[in-house]
């Protein structure tokens, strides 16, 4: 299994390749444009329409994250998403992780989801989905959690509640407080 640092290794050697590519096929420029600025600005690199799959060692996508944009912020290892969508595959599950911007925190693997974070999982019984406002979701072990108010909906069973934490690989799920549920019963038989 690919760990998180060879993820990370594996794209700051695309980084470099383009990086690399780039100089050798343009034009040279002034000197003043490949150095870093005066303000002590360090270089960077940024992705356009990422796309990045982790196997498992049967060869079966593990884990796909595509982005549009991606930029790195080497001051804080921060890695910053636009519109992350991470399919994660866990033996008979398969969970679609979707929101509007993404934080990663390279030092802890934290992923901080943030603005209409939606969670799809298919596998075990009826399809789950999950909406909240932001969730922090670990790239090593598939924990996530929440403060921000949660809804869930599987089946005829729909909860709500403010704050979540579970794991995606052990499905198993807690809603902290303000739980509400709401159950359709089936239609009576005569």
């Amino acid at each position: 299994m690919m760990t998180r640092r060879r993820f990370l290794l594996s794209l700051v050697a695309i980084a470099l390749a383009l990086l690399a590519h780039r100089q050798w096929t343009e034009a040279p420029g002034p000197v003043a444009a490949v150095l870093p600025a005066a303000t002590g600005e360090q270089l960077d690199y940024h992705f356009a329409d990422l796309v990045y799959r982790e196997f498992d060692p049967a060869g079966v996508p593990r884990l796909v994250l595509r982005a549009p944009a991606m930029r790195h912020d080497p001051q804080g290892e921060v890695i910053d998403l636009t519109a992350p969508d991470i399919e994660f595959n866990h033996r008979d599950m398969q969970w679609r992780i979707r929101a509007r911007y993404g934080r990663l925190n390279r030092a802890t693997d934290q992923l901080a989801l943030r603005d209409r974070v939606r969670i799809d999982g298919r596998g075990r019984g009826e399809p789950l989905a999950v909406d909240c406002d932001s969730l922090d979701y670990n790239l090593s072990d598939a924990t996530l959690q929440t403060a921000s108010r949660i809804k869930l909906a599987r089946g005829a069973v729909d909860l709500s509640g403010d704050g979540l934490s579970g794991n995606l690989v052990t499905g198993h799920y807690r809603l902290h407080q303000n739980v509400e549920i709401r159950l359709d019963a089936p239609s009576a038989v005569n």
